[in-house]
């Protein structure tokens, strides 16, 4: 989509090349305009690596900024932003490709909350204009961030006590976002009509898959024990205990929307860990030594602003920073098999070079329709049609996403049977195809291990027998 917005001489496209399938270009187009710029000096692939995981480190400071406001203490908002910074949902899906909207959407929610805070604590004519600034830039990048930012605002206002007073900013700021993103909506909706949007709004799953993760306090993505958002949940009840609903209640409606909600639930979460921990379980430990033993002095460490750390609260912070540490380092490795190793690459290159550009591929490969990367980056490196790709469908009528999703689905068990099985899954959904890409490793396996057993060798016997194929690449994990 960056690479449109180039050949478009930086005009917004009617419509992306992506997979030839005529997808408007709805989307926010913030962070592709600013990859685009980008790509006039650096390799566009090269900027979508490195620009999302920049952005992210800067929502860390956002964040301390926005904790500090909210909590009105510089120790609970330095707690708050180290249990956010190690929480891997807020970062897993910001530093991905997918990423180079959402980072810059995260990054002007947070400022936005912030601003939306400030302004209703204080209204006044340069706080308006502030929040509406970060909120139009927030619309700007990512859709479903914008809706969860404006029920957290909603709240803020909801629970402010100039209520009244400060009706007439919250409405100037809805009024003024809309008026400075009327340019890029509006084309849109002149061009598209609502229609990408109701579209897009109809695949974040089930109420049952939205709400089991909040249940079971699984949507922080913490590799072993949930260690922050246990620290959460204890903080949540501290609160409820004293009737405290704000940064419960946020959490909780977050999850009511839908859609990838553990990546905006983390700014409630880190916020709620602090309680967790400064107000349970030190807490505790300041109980316990309010009554110290003869003759003792508990060891303790002043703080700047006269919070006093017993030798038990020092140890406990760091046993939680060290295990959380470690487990968002763990977490962090997973994340590096999700990427277009270097023989899928060799192989992507080989196909946009010597293939015609209208060839139709369907991809055989291990993995999660919405996760496995070298079907997502293989029409955008190819300029070639992959049939069974799924990203992006979101954006296109008759429930396609989510009709995609089943079809990928229903193909994965073809790779452990024949060659008919991947013809009669083609020829019952209309499926039609030119080249067979078959991968036989897992998602990211870079090399062959020695005595491994690779997927679809029935599927390779029945095409080097077929008369209808005929094999025109080979590497030693990818047949095409």
């Amino acid at each position: 989509m960056a690479g449109d917005i180039q050949a478009a001489h930086f005009a917004l496209p009617v419509y992306t090349t992506y997979n030839h399938a005529a997808i408007p270009f709805a989307y926010p187009p913030l962070g592709l305009y600013l990859a685009a710029l980008g790509g006039l000096a650096l390799p566009l692939t090269q900027v979508i690596r490195w620009l999302p995981p920049m952005v992210s480190i800067l929502t860390i400071p956002a964040f301390f900024a926005l904790a500090r406001a909210v909590l009105s203490s510089e120790l609970r908002a330095g707690i708050a932003t180290a249990a956010y910074a190690l929480l891997p949902a807020a970062y897993e899906l910001v530093i991905m490709g997918g990423g180079l909207t959402r980072a810059f959407g995260l990054l002007f929610s947070i400022l936005t909350l912030l601003n939306a805070w400030r302004l209703f604590q204080r209204p006044g004519p340069r706080r308006v204009l502030l929040t509406t600034l970060t909120a139009a830039l927030l619309v700007l990048s990512h859709p479903m961030i914008a809706v969860h930012t404006a029920l957290g605002a909603l709240l803020f206002w909801l629970f402010s006590e100039r209520r009244r007073q400060t009706l007439p900013a919250a409405l100037a700021v809805a009024g003024l976002t809309l008026l400075f993103t009327v340019p890029w909506w509006g084309t849109v909706l002149a061009r598209h009509g609502a229609a990408p949007f109701l579209d897009a709004m109809h695949t974040g799953g089930s109420w049952t898959t939205i709400f089991v993760p909040l249940l079971f306090l699984d949507f922080g993505h913490e590799l072993f024990l949930e260690l922050i958002l246990l620290l959460a949940a204890l903080g949540v009840l501290w609160l409820i205990a004293r009737r405290r609903y704000l940064i419960p209640l946020w959490m909780l409606s977050l999850f009511l929307v839908g859609r990838n909600a553990f990546l905006d639930a983390a700014i409630p979460a880190g916020l709620a860990a602090s309680f967790g921990v400064a107000d349970v379980l030190w807490a505790g430990f300041r109980q316990r030594e309010r009554q110290p033993a003869p003759n003792s002095s508990p060891s303790t460490l002043e703080s700047p602003r006269g919070f006093a750390f017993s030798r038990g609260q020092k140890i406990l912070a760091l046993f939680l920073l060290l295990y959380a540490t470690i487990s968002a380092l763990a977490y962090s490795l997973t994340l590096t098999s999700l990427h277009v190793t270097p023989a899928e690459q060799a192989a992507l290159t080989w196909i946009a070079e010597n293939t015609p550009p209208e060839a139709r591929f369907l991809l055989l490969t291990r993995g999660s329709a919405v996760n496995t990367p070298v079907q997502e980056w293989f029409p955008a490196l190819t300029g070639r049609v992959n049939v069974g790709v799924v990203q992006g469908y979101e954006w296109l009528p008759g429930g396609q996403f989510t009709r995609r999703i089943a079809d990928y689905d229903a193909l994965q068990p073809c790779l452990t049977q024949d060659l008919d099985c991947v013809e009669r899954w083609a020829a019952a959904r209309g499926y039609v195809y030119d080249y067979l890409y078959v991968f036989r490793g897992e998602v990211g396996q870079e090399t062959l291990s020695e005595g491994q057993t690779l997927w679809a060798g029935w599927i390779l016997d029945d095409l080097a027998a077929s008369p209808d194929y005929r094999r025109v690449y080979a590497s030693p994990l990818i047949e095409i």
